[in-house]
């Protein structure tokens, strides 16, 4: 192995000088995939070696003359050049330390198991300034001989292309996805096109994008004639409507190289491109087809090897980081030249499409994914930056139900799996003119949470989301998925149409959402859902939400400010849930509501949901909560002075104190000092917009009393109650109370008035 492996972080580029080194991993369990790569690939094994530069039919090509034979171990040595002028026989492996590159006027096909390219290699299939034109064809073959040998691959990193040097595809440009310039309806066998496409062919695979959210409708076709902007196609299963403005989309994903699997019918058959040096690669039109062989249907099981180095029995069964097509760059030594995949497709994946590990600079511009299961174009550590631009996710079955949170995966920090389109795991990849079509999952997540050890070790990013601009979700489950975003940032110029949700964010701080378009359909949801823990100084900025049962729904805790949107066709364009935190403050302003007289319609709708906060905090029921409307202030139901807030006892909630049922707000006011949402509605205005609540003044509240003491205890004796309000900075009761399981309420008296606080024994 001496020789192989030169010195990757200290190289500079365009002058390359050996040295050993032992790659620094940041894999599970310390297994070095550069390693583990070239011990694939010894001297010792090589049986066809090229000694001069030349075609790679020529004898006199290679070592004795003789043309690599089936099942060859090939080695292209330093300083040699081998050009591919045809279809190879089936080989073991090759080794690139030279060149490899196909010729362009003739089709070529590697049909081989596994290609490992070492540091100073190159691998060149076509070039900027002679790509491989359109009339012929050129492609690695990955193929299947049965399970992965594990004694001479015991990290399974085989079957498929490892490369660790220069990577250049230049294919025959071709438009990567078109919109229709009429309706394409139920039976249609031809498809109108609002321009013609570039090298588009009879016989190319094309999927149209479904419109519909109840039900997945991408239809996969092929092209039966093209005459201008005109295809014909066997007869369409369903209706491809656009409404909104929002047109439909068709794709071609057939490219004339072509990196596929032998059998991609068995995954464990598969092969995977891995391209470890992401600086060095420069790919355009290229097609990975029926590649990948991580199925995200399934949780990870790496491969781990005893002291021997030898495969631990059980393990390895389904290895993260094989995917279609991944880009590596571990370099830390300063600024990287950037590496492009342009124009390319992922077809057919269980697991992921296009994967950017850990690079810097790393650009995906015009790329196509088209049935990929896990999630199709991914940042998969969380310090990746570059940028997705102008690429499209279409049609994923899911490779699970959708369950972000899946305690079996989890741990193993195996995201991304339950058909996504673009999956972020931080925010220093910009996401810009994207399109994400039939997504399961979501069309694009952010799970802003950096990976940690012992998968990755990956410093933390406090960058704000600040690249995400003027991308589309279409007919998916969820449009923008926001996670642990705590830094603040802008989702700006997104459209979601005919999805389920269109926006929703948890755990988030700081975001605005802004000059959006969110469309829904009967069978959706909400437009945007913020949801307890999630909306912490939230801004929803110059909006237009249409067609949803719900248009805008805020969280029940914190400050959060709608400045500017248009509603028109929800059935509740507004929903303010019931407050389950002490402080909430929303602000709605400059807002216009379509008139609608259905019946059961609101602009405004409260929701009540007391069961929200009997499994939390009491207290919160009768905490100031405002919600300031332009110049007025809406008064939910419950604000009422004839209101009842504990009619009975919830049996299936926590009991309460006996002396809170059939109260009205103005008793409660009288007899504790309690009224839920801190004050009693004052008598109604005129010109309010439509609501179940009412419409008032703004109002003063009374001086507030918070309880400072811990609100749920399992003390069930001693426990010392301690308050703080708006003119008392804190204090303690000398009276030391004893508990009983459940909610109970504890009664001061402050400047001659009673007042309640509610403390939880039993946490």
């Amino acid at each position: 192995m001496r020789g192989l492996l030169w010195s990757h972080r200290s190289r500079k580029k365009n002058v390359r000088k050996p040295g050993l080194e032992t790659l620094e991993s940041r894999e599970l369990l310390s297994v070095d995939t550069s390693a583990a790569a070239l011990a694939l690939v010894p001297d010792s094994a090589v049986t066809a070696q090229a000694v001069h530069s030349g075609n790679w039919s020529e004898p006199g090509t290679w070592q004795n003359r003789i043309v690599p034979t089936a099942n060859a171990n090939v080695l292209i040595p330093s300083q040699i050049s081998v050009t591919l002028d045809g279809t190879t026989n089936p080989l073991h492996w090759v080794r690139i330390d030279g060149t490899l590159q196909f010729a362009p006027n003739t089709d070529t096909n590697l049909i081989v198991d596994t290609v490992v390219e070492t540091m100073n290699g190159t691998l060149q299939i076509g070039t900027a300034t002679s790509p491989i034109p359109a009339a012929h064809h050129a492609g690695i073959t990955f193929t299947s001989n049965g399970p992965i040998n594990t004694t001479w691959d015991p990290t399974l990193v085989s079957r498929g292309l490892v490369t660790m040097g220069t990577v250049t595809m230049y294919g025959a440009a071709t438009t990567p996805y078109i919109t229709l310039s009429q309706n394409a309806l139920r039976g249609s066998t031809t498809l109108v096109l609002a321009q013609p496409p570039t090298n588009w062919h009879v016989g190319d695979e094309i999927v149209l994008g479904g419109t519909y959210s109840k039900v997945n409708q991408d239809e996969d076709l092929r092209i039966l004639g093209i005459q201008g902007s005109r295809i014909t196609i066997s007869p369409l299963a369903y209706s491809h409507t656009a409404t909104n403005d929002i047109p439909v989309y068709l794709t071609d994903v057939t490219r004339n190289i072509v990196l596929q699997s032998q059998n991609s019918t068995v995954i464990g058959d598969r092969g995977h491109v891995l391209l470890m040096c992401a600086d060095m690669v420069d790919i355009h039109y290229a097609e990975f087809l029926g590649l990948g062989r991580t199925n995200k249907s399934v949780p990870i099981n790496d491969p781990q090897l005893d002291a021997n180095g030898r495969l631990i029995p059980g393990t390895g069964t389904n290895p993260r980081d094989r995917y279609s097509v991944a880009l590596w760059d571990e370099d830390d030594t300063g600024p990287e030249p950037p590496g492009y995949v342009e124009g390319s497709t992922v077809v057919g994946s269980p697991g992921w499409g296009f994967v950017n590990h850990s690079s810097v600079n790393v650009h995906f511009t015009n790329d196509v994914a088209f049935n990929v299961d896990g999630a199709s174009f991914v940042s998969d550590a969380g310090n990746e930056t570059g940028s997705f631009d102008h690429d499209l996710a279409i049609h994923s079955v899911g490779a699970t139900p959708v369950n972000f949170t899946d305690p079996a995966r989890l741990d193993l920090q195996d995201f991304g799996h339950e058909g996504d389109g673009f999956w972020l795991q931080g925010n220093g990849v910009t996401v810009t003119n994207c399109i994400a079509i039939g997504q399961p999952g979501v069309g694009f997540y952010y799970w802003s949470k950096s990976l940690t050890l012992p998968v990755q070790d990956v410093p933390q990013s406090n960058a704000p989301l600040t690249g995400f601009q003027n991308n589309l979700a279409e007919s998916c489950r969820y449009g923008v998925y926001l996670r642990y975003e705590i830094h603040g940032g802008t989702v700006d110029q997104f459209t979601a149409h005919n999805c389920v949700t269109g926006y929703k964010q948890q755990y988030s701080s700081g975001i605005t959402l802004q000059n959006s378009n969110l469309y829904g359909t009967p069978f959706s949801d909400y437009g945007v859902f913020l949801p307890v823990e999630s909306a912490t100084g939230f801004v929803g900025r110059n909006l237009v939400i249409s067609g949803w049962p719900v248009g805008f729904r805020f969280s029940e805790e914190c400050s959060q400010s709608l400045i500017g949107a248009t509603f028109s066709n929800n059935q509740y364009s507004i929903e303010i849930p019931i407050s389950i935190q002490g402080g909430r403050r929303i602000t709605i302003s400059n807002v216009s509501f379509a008139p609608d007289t259905t019946r059961g319609h609101y602009d405004v709708y409260w929701a009540y949901q007391p069961e929200e906060l009997l499994t939390r905090n009491i207290n919160a029921f009768f905490a100031p909560d405002v919600v300031l409307y332009n110049n007025v202030q809406l008064f939910a139901p419950w604000q009422s002075a004839n209101f009842v807030p504990f009619p009975r006892q919830d049996p299936e909630a926590p009991p309460i104190p006996s002396a809170l049922i059939g109260m009205t707000n103005l008793q409660l006011s009288g007899a504790y000092g309690l009224v839920m949402g801190g004050i009693i509605s004052p008598p109604a205005i005129s010109g309010a917009p439509r609501s179940n609540g009412t419409t008032g003044v703004v109002v003063s509240y009374p001086g507030v009393m918070t309880l400072s003491s811990c609100w749920h205890t399992n003390q069930d004796y001693g426990y010392r109650l301690s308050y703080r309000s708006s003119t008392r900075k804190g204090t303690s009761v000398s009276t030391l109370y004893n508990l009983q399981s459940g909610w109970n309420m504890l009664i001061v008296t402050v400047l001659g008035s009673r007042h309640a606080f509610f403390v939880y024994e039993g946490f």
